[in-house]
């Protein structure tokens, strides 16, 4: 009997092990995107709708817990995007995008149950890619662009599966971000600045901790 006892007591206490103690590492993938629409209210109040908009992506990432509780990480990989063309003077064109993304970040780890994390996080991101925006079916404007941006992940969770294995999900964000832009042929960059609350994206990574 008191093996049993003994036997549980290890059990429950390798169950309840602490997802965010310093040393910790871990490998994760990660799927990120967004869907919405919106719609456009003219002067005349007719609506106009600006059709679905899309992206998304599969991205790897390694962390480490630089101290009880904080995590510094590394994210990386591809992102694609599709969305409806606004130059366009043919309805149902879509512009599209492939883009490469960097992304270091820190989260805070705050224990709600034992299985259970709640990780705000903040972060950089650096994202270089190209873009097909089309004003007709047969000319698409070709671009190169870079995108620079510092966010806050709010609602952003952990979720221990067992010892090695947990489930991180976010939702949302807030961030300000600056994109530079050169059309093909052109040498000149454009600027744009965008200062937001996302209330569309999410993200599920899947965490194996070693």
């Amino acid at each position: 009997m008191k093996k049993i006892l003994l036997s549980a007591a290890i059990l429950f206490a390798c169950m309840t092990l602490s997802a965010q103690n310093k040393g910790d590492k871990f490998m994760a993938v990660s799927f990120s995107g967004a869907v919405n629409s919106s719609k456009e209210i003219t002067a005349d109040g007719a609506s106009n709708s600006s059709g679905i908009q899309a992206y998304g992506g599969i991205l790897g990432e390694f962390g480490y817990f630089a101290a009880n509780n904080l995590r510094l990480a590394f994210c990386f990989g591809p992102m694609l995007s599709s969305y409806p063309s606004s130059l366009s003077e043919t309805p149902g064109l879509r512009n599209n995008s492939v883009s490469f993304q960097l992304n270091p970040n820190i989260a805070y780890y705050v224990k709600i149950t034992d299985r259970l994390y709640y990780t705000p996080e903040i972060g950089f991101l650096y994202q270089i890619g190209a873009a097909k925006d089309y004003l007709n079916a047969s000319t698409p404007k070709k671009s190169t662009f870079q995108v620079f941006e510092g966010y806050s992940n709010v609602i952003s969770f952990e979720f221990k599966v067992s010892p090695k294995i947990a489930l991180g999900v976010y939702a949302g964000s807030i961030y300000y971000a600056v994109t530079k832009e050169r059309e093909q042929g052109a040498s000149a960059y454009s600027f744009t600045k965008e200062f937001s609350l996302d209330l569309y994206s999410a993200a599920i990574d899947i965490r194996f901790y070693f």
